[in-house]
């Protein structure tokens, strides 16, 4: 049964916090399938809210821990989900970015040999902080199901030389397989937001990049997007020497086009070629 009666809702939403609860189950129960939720998991529900995931994560052999910012959602959560009743649910009440993830995958991972499952219906406003929260820690996961504004899912699949690939398309093609799973509509949140949202797999299996390379090349990506219209040889010189001989070693064919003319696969060997001249750079 679907249920979007406003009255059902026991918090006001907060603009601010970015928050839109998901009121349909039939969507909710198609979340969390993409998930494939297993016994010895340990899921990771970022901003659960009223529950609408939760109620569902509950029920599979795995163990959720929930990250919930808003006070009056962890109170609603405590009282909705108390240990005795659902002995597999544990929630931190706090921001998911000062949550220690590495600390919590590695015991977990010492006891169950698994990487974390992540899911939630992340806010708006911190979208771009919590997609890199996960890169960062890639490592550490083993699959991810996020619900996002759409416009930013088609940013993570976008192909080459398109308006949409950009900073997200690369980071995230760098540490994972991202996949569009299904698109929901406005009506389906409450409040109901002004733009569709798409539901996004991260696969964490197949990693291009190790976390320290992760963090070399990134800040040459951001260089050449932060100015996109502007040829490499003009947008990425905050980032590269300017010692001609070291120059020489980057093929000039890189310098004569735009960032979203490159692959990920060229930014590693820009990256790679600097750092092989200059190791502290």
């Amino acid at each position: 049964m679907r249920y979007n009666n406003r009255s059902q809702h026991q918090i006001k939403p907060v603009k601010s916090l970015g928050q839109n609860f998901l009121t349909d189950s039939i969507i909710a129960q198609r979340i969390v399938d993409l998930l494939d939720a297993e016994k010895g998991d340990m899921l990771l529900e970022i901003g659960p809210g009223e529950g609408a995931l939760t109620s569902l994560l509950v029920q599979t052999p795995a163990k959720v821990q929930a990250i919930e910012f808003d006070r009056r959602a962890v109170e609603y959560l405590q009282s909705h989900f108390p240990q005795n009743l659902y002995p597999n649910f544990d929630l931190f009440g706090g921001d998911i970015r000062k949550f220690p993830i590495a600390e919590f995958s590695n015991k977990h991972f010492s006891i169950t040999g698994k990487k974390l499952k992540i899911i939630g219906n992340i806010p708006y406003n911190i979208t771009s902080d919590i997609l890199f929260l996960l890169f960062d820690n890639a490592v550490y996961l083993e699959r991810a199901v996020i619900t996002m504004q759409k416009e930013v899912a088609e940013r993570l699949v976008a192909r080459l030389r398109t308006k949409d690939y950009g900073i997200l398309t690369i980071a995230s093609s760098f540490v994972s397989h991202p996949q569009i799973a299904m698109s929901i509509a406005p009506e389906c949140f409450f409040p109901k937001p002004k733009v569709h949202s798409s539901v996004v797999v991260f696969n964490f299996s197949e990693q291009m990049l190790t976390p320290e390379r992760f963090k070399k090349v990134m800040p040459i990506v951001r260089a050449g997007f932060n100015q996109r219209r502007k040829m490499l040889s003009n947008s990425l010189k905050s980032v590269l020497p300017t010692d001609e001989k070291l120059l020489s070693d980057i093929p000039t064919r890189y310098f004569n086009k735009r960032a979203e003319e490159l692959s990920p696969e060229d930014f590693i060997y820009i990256s790679d070629t600097i750092r092989a001249q200059i190791p502290t750079v």
